[in-house]
């Protein structure tokens, strides 16, 4: 992503899931890791987390990888600086609103 100064991004679960397997990583997806290790702050909704988890463990119910494949995975994942949004219920916003 030369050129271009992006200091917050949202990240998708596809993205992050790409970084998991050679055959899906793409230069937008390594453009995208390469903007976390430089500081870019990035947040995902706080369903992420679990988009993740089930693609990496449907990749092992298809035997992609193996359990301690996905087991390493979500532990990198989980060390990278990503904040998830916390949960927010329909009675929380329609609370806020009045």
């Amino acid at each position: 992503m030369k050129g271009v100064v992006i200091k917050r991004l949202v990240l998708d679960a596809s993205v992050a899931v790409a970084w998991c397997f050679e055959d899906e990583t793409t230069r937008f997806s390594e453009g995208v890791l390469d903007l976390l290790s430089r500081g870019t702050e990035v947040l995902t909704p706080a369903i992420w987390p679990l988009e993740v988890a089930n693609a990496l463990l449907s990749a092992e119910r298809r035997k992609r990888i193996t359990v301690a494949q996905v087991t390493a995975l979500l532990r990198r994942i989980a060390g990278l600086p990503v904040s998830v949004e916390p949960w927010t219920t329909l009675s929380t916003i329609t609370n806020e609103r009045t």
